[in-house]
């Protein structure tokens, strides 16, 4: 028993790496993709206002259909962030035991 549990430690360690460069990797595209949708947000936003000024209801739609699907990976994104920390979190843990 104990030697699968020395084999399931070693095991573990190239899936904190593992782990641990896929958060870096996304954080880093997280931030990337940040600064890169920002202006486009604003962009949507504003053209959103002008649609609904201009009572354009169907292009309203489309462009906060648009906006709340960046918004959803947004999401999507800080969930995988948080997944991938716990998993990394729980694996050292368990590595420690």
């Amino acid at each position: 028993m104990k030697a699968l549990f020395m084999v399931m430690k070693i095991l573990c360690l190239p899936m904190i790496l593992i782990f641990k460069l896929m958060g870096i990797l996304f954080y880093g595209i997280s931030m990337l993709s940040t600064k890169l949708t920002g202006p486009l947000l604003t962009f949507l936003g504003a053209c959103c206002v002008y649609c609904i000024i201009t009572r354009s209801w169907r292009d309203v739609l489309i462009l906060a259909s648009c906006i709340s699907i960046v918004y959803l990976f947004y999401f999507l994104g800080g969930l995988l962030l948080g997944v991938l920390k716990t998993a990394e979190g729980n694996l050292t843990n368990f590595l420690h035991a």
